[in-house]
């Protein structure tokens, strides 16, 4: 049994086959390969809740759900599905967590979507008593060109390990300026089971809490490099492991397609990917000034 997700199709949807669930997005895939497991075991059990269809054994579980929605009800939504989602996965340890959000940089009532989104976010981990002493999952959360809202996660019985970067603040703490609810994930996440995996967070130019170049693509390009390549140094020294390139499934969000050949030559040469190990989509950013976010996926190391 496999979760897999699909991109580049016109309209978001869930499919469920004897062998396998799928999410197709609607977010535009301007090169590489489109399609991408998450989560795949042959003894996992399918169990539907109100809104995910869940993917479970004893060791591990994968959910997913989506659902087109109105966005000045985005942050009610977000809450109510995160609560769900808590709910589904409380003898399970959460270790990444995928988000999909419509319109994420407009405004309902002079408020940015993505903050209204982090708002319910925080209330739900606020209702399960996790907010503040809880080590936040990897995350990501970015755009899509329909007006569905997708979550999708995986899980496992084992404890992750979380990680923060240096150079960088931990979203959970960014002042109120960047909205008034902190964006809650860690900036990457590993756990050992029979192999370990590692997931990195959607990653960008900021420094600090701040972004640097903004609505510079060249330059936030050569920043977001560094952070991503700062965060594997990390989790190598900490693990005591070397990560092979040749192990590396990167995607990234791109505003401006124009900059499609220039931002995949330049990861190529920086991690040594080959074609498969590469997808870019394009996707609007969770700041208006971000021209890119890339985030990295190591499942089998």
């Amino acid at each position: 049994m496999r979760f897999l997700v699909q991109y580049g199709n016109e309209q978001t949807y869930l499919d469920q086959q004897n062998s396998s669930v799928a999410l197709y997005l609607a977010l535009p895939c301007l090169l590489g390969p489109k399609q991408e497991i998450i989560h795949e075991d042959e003894s996992l059990d399918i169990v539907r809740t109100n809104n995910f269809i869940i993917l479970k054994n004893g060791q591990s579980i994968a959910g997913v759900t989506t659902q087109e929605i109105k966005t000045d009800a985005i942050g009610y939504i977000a809450e109510e599905i995160y609560l769900e989602l808590f709910e589904a996965t409380r003898d399970y340890n959460l270790v990444r967590l995928w988000n999909y959000l419509p319109d994420i940089n407009g405004q309902v009532n002079q408020v940015e979507n993505y903050h209204s989104f982090c708002k319910g976010r925080a209330l739900a981990f606020s209702h399960q008593g996790k907010a503040g002493i809880f080590r936040y999952p990897a995350a990501s959360a970015v755009g899509t060109s329909d007006n569905n809202f997708s979550v999708y996660f995986v899980g496992f019985k084992e404890s992750p390990e979380f990680y923060e970067n240096p150079q960088q603040q931990p979203a959970y703490t960014y002042p109120k300026e960047y909205g008034t609810y902190s964006p809650s994930f860690s900036r990457a996440g590993s756990i050992q089971t029979t192999y370990r995996q590692i997931y990195v967070s959607g990653t960008a130019s900021i420094l600090g809490c701040e972004t640097i170049n903004p609505y510079d693509m060249e330059n936030q390009l050569k920043l977001t490099i560094k952070n991503l390549k700062i965060i594997l140094d990390k989790i190598q020294k900490e693990q005591n492991c070397k990560i092979n390139n040749d192990a590396i499934y990167m995607k990234v969000y791109l505003r401006n397609t124009k900059f499609t050949e220039k931002i995949c030559n330049a990861l190529r040469f920086s991690f040594q990917l080959a074609d498969t190990q590469l997808t870019l989509l394009k996707s609007n950013i969770c700041r208006a000034d971000l021209e890119t976010e890339i985030e990295i996926s190591i499942r089998k190391y």
